[in-house]
């Protein structure tokens, strides 16, 4: 497949340098590794986990011109997924798994809580059901509400 077509497959539009450079650098991973799908959750409380994902987030973060936490909520929430597959993990399982729905055990827990919920931070409601689905909000409800405590 071209990638012109690969473009036009995911339905993404190249509106400005920060959009070219996410969409080239999904393109880049789709092709080097396995689906995000079979990938496991992250462990929650885990500092190896923590420190594979500081070191993926980093690396991705030089691919785009600009500071993560400044990206379009829907850019946001793509940088986050491919965050977590650079390190081996599937966002979605680990937003979605029971240890994230658990109340913070440690600081490590809440760092992987918090990076889970960048793209949601911020977001009133319709703009995350844009880029959430039903089970995914109530995840995101009971994290936020778990993180505060």
């Amino acid at each position: 497949m071209r990638k012109i077509d690969a473009i036009n497959k995911i339905g993404v539009k190249a509106r400005g340098g920060v959009n070219l450079f996410l969409v080239i650098f999904t393109l880049v991973l789709a092709g080097c590794s396995d689906h995000a799908a079979d990938l496991p959750a992250a462990s929650f409380g885990d500092i190896t986990v923590l420190e594979e994902l500081a070191k993926s987030y980093e690396k991705i973060a030089e691919y785009i011109p600009v500071n993560p936490q400044k990206l379009r909520q829907e850019d946001k929430k793509k940088f986050v997924e491919d965050v977590f597959k650079d390190a081996g993990y599937n966002y979605k399982k680990t937003l979605l798994s029971p240890a994230a729905q658990q109340g913070m055990k440690s600081k490590h827990h809440r760092d992987l809580a918090e990076l889970v919920l960048l793209p949601a931070t911020g977001l009133d409601e319709q703009s995350l059901t844009e880029l959430y689905d039903a089970a995914e909000l109530l995840a995101i409800a009971t994290l936020k509400s778990n993180t505060k405590k």
